[in-house]
């Protein structure tokens, strides 16, 4: 058959609803004997899908000790019914919170590979799928840094652009939308720091007589202690018992004490300090005065 053929180009306007599922465009010939075998209308149908659209979530460790690596989980999705294809690079902007340090940047599940600049704390992190992102599936990776020297509760802001684009929202509580935001916050804590004090309310003991200690051990620091241990080492005395004595704070674990083999404790938790309130375990050491004046 003899035939003329052409090359149309359209821009899709129509959204995607309950409603609008899919468009159609029609061409229709005038000028001719039209029939049912040989018709003078023809229609493509093409299903109406949404566009590929980006969207983060970070999530942080709830507290971390001053100085310690901090890491933030980063995960993208997909919200859209047209799938982004590997090899796509998706743009991530990271706000860091006053006082934390970049360190680098691991790709995760679904990313080939990951590269953050700029200058703390702005960083443009561009991120390349490994593979196809379809409509909710996700892709991941990790941003590594350092926590601030100083103790208090920092909130880290990101932002993804949503259209695949290289322009991510402003990160912070203005962001928007919503799904292309995120935020995660830590409490940075400073490390538990311990004393102990011994004291048997006296200045004088007498020959052959008993004789009572108490030893507390205390924690000004933010974070509790766990797997610690004391040993008491007499001079002119034997030490007949040890017995935990309370604590102060949560969390506390007085462990297990022994005069035999070794004199003292193991296996204590000494709780953080609290509202000013310092953590602490104390102990009854009884003794006896074995040492003569000489």
């Amino acid at each position: 058959n003899g035939s003329v053929s052409y090359t149309v180009t359209a821009q899709v306007t129509a959204l995607v609803s309950p409603m609008v599922t899919s468009v159609n465009n029609v061409a229709s010939v005038t000028g001719a004997n039209c029939s049912t075998t040989s018709p003078c209308t023809a229609t493509d149908t093409d299903t109406l899908l949404t566009p590929t659209h980006f969207t983060v979530l970070k999530t942080a460790p709830d507290t971390v000790i001053t100085g310690a690596s901090l890491n933030y989980s980063f995960t993208l999705g997909n919200s859209g019914q047209t799938s982004a294809a590997a090899g796509q690079i998706v743009t991530v902007r990271e706000e860091l919170p006053p006082g934390v340090a970049y360190v680098g940047a691991t790709a995760g599940t679904g990313v080939s590979a990951v590269s953050c600049t700029g200058a703390s704390p702005s960083l443009v992190c561009s991120v390349t799928l490994s593979s196809a992102l379809a409509q909710n599936a996700t892709a991941s990776f990790t941003l590594q840094t350092t926590a601030p020297a100083a103790a208090g509760l920092i909130t880290n802001h990101a932002s993804v652009d949503p259209s695949g684009g290289t322009t991510p929202p402003v990160p912070g509580t203005l962001c928007a939308p919503d799904s292309a935001c995120t935020f995660a916050t830590t409490q940075i804590n400073t490390p538990a720091a311990l004393s102990v004090t011994k004291s048997n309310g006296v200045t004088q003991l007498t020959e052959g007589v008993g004789a009572t200690y108490t030893v507390i051990i205390t924690n000004s620091g933010d974070t509790l202690a766990a797997g610690v241990e004391w040993t008491d080492v007499p001079t002119g005395m034997t030490i007949q018992s040890i017995l935990p004595n309370g604590s102060t704070g949560t969390g506390a674990v007085t462990g297990t004490c022994s005069v035999t083999p070794t004199l003292g404790c193991t296996g204590i938790t000494v709780p953080a300090a609290s509202a000013g309130v310092n953590g602490s375990v104390s102990y009854t050491v009884t003794a006896q005065v074995t040492a003569l004046v000489s």
